[in-house]
């Protein structure tokens, strides 16, 4: 299971397929919301369509920016039992 705090580069998509709505929101502020332990599947089991207030169906980790970025977010997962 994925930690917010692990994809802090990345955003995720909710996807309501019934509507089509698919925003995409920054994994930094559902950090703010939710904070850094808790992982993408317990995010998406609150999530609802903002639209429909129904649950969402699709949940993906997007990656946005250039590959240098993906590079330096790699380097910035290291698990606590690393430290």
């Amino acid at each position: 299971m994925t930690k917010l705090e692990h994809i802090t580069m990345n955003h995720v998509s909710f996807e309501r397929q019934a509507c089509g709505h698919s925003p995409l929101i920054t994994a930094k502020d559902m950090i703010k919301r939710y904070g850094g332990e808790t992982t993408v599947d317990a995010v998406r089991a609150k999530a609802r369509c903002s639209l429909r207030r129904q649950r969402i169906f699709e949940c993906r980790i997007v990656y946005r920016g250039a590959s240098i970025d993906t590079l330096l977010g790699a380097e910035n997962t290291t698990m606590k039992s690393e430290d």
